[in-house]
């Protein structure tokens, strides 16, 4: 007898408003909307910086941009910067993947504009 009316409560449990283990809160699903909210918005950084990166690291449009953007080229160089940083804290791993700006190659002068200085192309041995 005490098997049935144990059996009899577990199957009416849920039925009764009680959670059962397979049920997620309120809380839990809001809590999951939020950490996926800001996965995405970090996933978005990124791609929006590494697509940044790609204009602005290519020896024939580089200069062009930073001298299309003036005096706010230092300032859009700033919050690439501030943008990578968020991002490498939410994410240790896109260190690697986001190039952090290079000083010697993005020069900042005093008036806010940039001057781009290309690295030099590698020395390939040839080929004998």
């Amino acid at each position: 007898m005490k098997t049935i009316i144990l059996i009899l409560t577990i199957c009416l449990l849920p039925l009764a408003g009680a959670q059962t283990l397979l049920e997620k809160t309120e809380a839990q699903r809001e809590a999951e909307q939020v950490d996926d909210s800001q996965a995405e918005l970090v996933r978005h950084v990124e791609s929006q910086l590494l697509a940044y990166y790609a204009k602005f690291s290519r020896k024939d449009k580089a200069q062009r941009l930073l001298d299309a953007l003036g005096t706010k080229a230092a300032a859009a160089l700033q919050r690439y910067s501030a943008a990578r940083a968020f991002v490498v804290a939410c994410d240790p791993l896109a260190a690697a993947r986001i190039p952090a700006p290079d000083l010697t190659i993005y020069v900042i002068n005093q008036d806010g504009t940039v001057t781009f200085n290309p690295p030099p192309d590698p020395i390939i041995p040839p080929v004998e």
